[in-house]
């Protein structure tokens, strides 16, 4: 009896410490892995102590989705609270290239698309809209990858460090904390190449038809997915040339439908096929020159701790792990995609891109994690070494150290920013006038609960404060970064002004 008792005891001991080990070495479901990333990204998003905070490019589109609330859906156009006394926006606290003015309305110059899908989340869920569509759409990438690797038979414990290098060694995940388009414009393109993947393995023309609809769904958020597309579609007709009618047919199909719309759209709305942000900043760049290109690129791929190859360094891998692959129609697939969009996007970029990451990359961070992935199943099948294991093991650690500074950066930007907007919204007064562009881009907040406006010359400044005069409206603070100088000869003006200097900025109380 006793030495059943034993033996069952010792039985269950044996399968406890194999559901530990499998545990421990990864050899359980993915699901779980994306269940808790997902819950890990809600958490970190969602409970931060600056959830809510906004500034430059994210403010700007958290202050377009307040102005498609404010009218009530009928409008894309800038809701200005002082449009009467400014009918011009001469004290509007933004301009170009964030500014642009179609047919005597003024607009933000960011796409409406995005800002307008999360007004209609807000009316349902609040303030939570703000993140809803990066959640949801960083839960779907995730899934992605997931599905795709499965594809190729890829062992568990690979498909949870593709899912953990997505997560912690590429920065996307911190564009979560923002509002942002490109999380979703991230998913569409994905979930476009998981149709071409779906098309090399089945040889359904419906999977072309769904791989040029979603490539098409994805420039509604960002046009530079554009590259993706076109190195996407040369890779499928690369490696299946016989097929070349079929797919040049309904991906053109696919494509063509939501792409129509955008256009249309975009001729609607702001009077240009590619939309008010094309005319406002790309019209006015001046042409660059070849050592502006190079500056660019190398900014892209190594600048300081944001750089493609510092913060993810497995991308640079590829390529190396790819000589040592077999070649099929599969793999020749990803490395010609990632190829020709990636020096597409690096001789294309407008700039280097530096906002927190290389952005212009976002788009090929899951195929290049699904490409590493193969590639380095393939590696381990044949070189066992505990060397390569500890080479690929500093790799991650570096990358998951270099997205920490940009965590630990972002950390840092928020407090200041906190800080910055709290004394604004403790001073009592309901008008803010900014002394020059830089402070509204960092105050959003304080746009939606106060009167915001610039004067940024002394001759604008007088007049503005004569405007305001006028008005019987002199219950205002002028706020500008570092130290008050009499430029503006408020002194002269209002002898009885309030002063507080700040280490970061200064506050000027006026009251009549």
């Amino acid at each position: 009896m006793e030495k059943d008792r034993f033996l069952k005891t010792a039985k269950n001991t044996v399968k406890s410490m194999r559901k530990f080990s499998s545990l421990f070495l990864f050899n359980f479901n993915p699901n779980y892995t994306i269940a808790i990333l997902f819950l890990l990204l809600n958490l970190f998003v969602n409970l931060n102590p600056y959830f809510g905070l906004n500034s430059s490019d994210f403010g700007l589109m958290m202050i377009q989705v307040e102005d498609i609330l404010q009218s009530n859906f009928t409008s894309f156009a800038i809701q200005y609270s002082s449009l009467n006394s400014d009918p011009s926006f001469e004290f509007y606290p933004f301009t170009k290239p964030f500014l642009g003015n179609v047919n005597s309305a003024y607009y933000i110059d960011f796409p409406p698309y995005y800002p307008l899908m999360i007004a209609f989340i807000k009316t349902i869920i609040g303030k939570y809209a703000y993140y809803f569509f990066s959640n949801l759409s960083s839960l779907g990438s995730l899934i992605l990858i997931k599905l795709i690797l499965s594809k190729f038979s890829i062992e568990r414990n690979l498909i949870h460090l593709s899912l953990i290098l997505y997560s912690f060694c590429t920065t996307i995940f911190t564009y979560n904390f923002f509002i942002h388009e490109y999380p979703l414009a991230v998913f569409l393109i994905t979930f476009s190449i998981y149709f071409a993947i779906n098309f090399i393995f089945h040889n359904f023309t419906k999977d072309l038809f769904l791989f040029g609809l979603f490539s098409g769904l994805s420039l509604f958020f960002r046009l530079e997915m554009i590259f993706i597309t076109l190195a996407a579609g040369l890779a499928l007709v690369s490696t299946n040339k016989r097929k070349f009618l079929p797919i040049f047919t309904y991906s053109l199909i696919g494509f063509l439908i939501p792409f129509s719309i955008l256009i249309f759209l975009n001729q609607e709305i702001h009077g240009h096929p590619l939309g008010l942000r094309f005319v406002v900043t790309i019209n006015d760049n001046p042409s660059l020159n070849f050592t502006d290109r190079v500056n660019i690129a190398k900014e892209l791929l190594f600048g300081n701790f944001r750089g493609l190859f510092i913060q993810s360094l497995f991308f640079a891998m590829i390529p190396i792990l790819g000589s040592y692959s077999k070649r099929d129609s599969s793999k020749d697939f990803f490395l010609i995609l990632i190829a020709i969009a990636f020096f597409a996007i690096l001789f294309s970029s407008p700039n280097h891109g530096d906002h927190i990451a290389p952005r212009y990359f976002f788009g090929l961070y899951p195929i290049g994690v699904i490409t590493f992935i193969i590639f380095l199943n393939e590696f381990f099948r044949v070189y066992e070494s505990k060397i390569y294991k500890g080479i690929l093991f500093l790799i991650i650690i570096y990358s998951m150290q270099n997205c920490f500074k940009n965590y630990v950066w972002m950390n840092d930007v928020f407090s200041k920013l906190n800080y910055f907007q709290t004394t604004i919204r403790d001073l009592k007064t309901d008008s803010v006038i900014f002394t020059s562009y830089a402070e509204p881009l960092n105050s959003q907040n304080i746009y939606l609960e106060k009167k915001v406006q610039v004067a940024n010359t002394p001759e604008k400044m007088r007049r503005l404060l004569e405007i305001k005069k006028t008005e019987g409206k002199l219950n205002l603070a002028i706020v500008g970064f570092g130290l008050y100088n009499e430029a503006f000869d408020l002194k002269r003006l209002y002898p009885k002004f309030i002063l507080n200097q700040d280490k970061l900025f200064y506050t000027i109380t006026i009251r009549e």
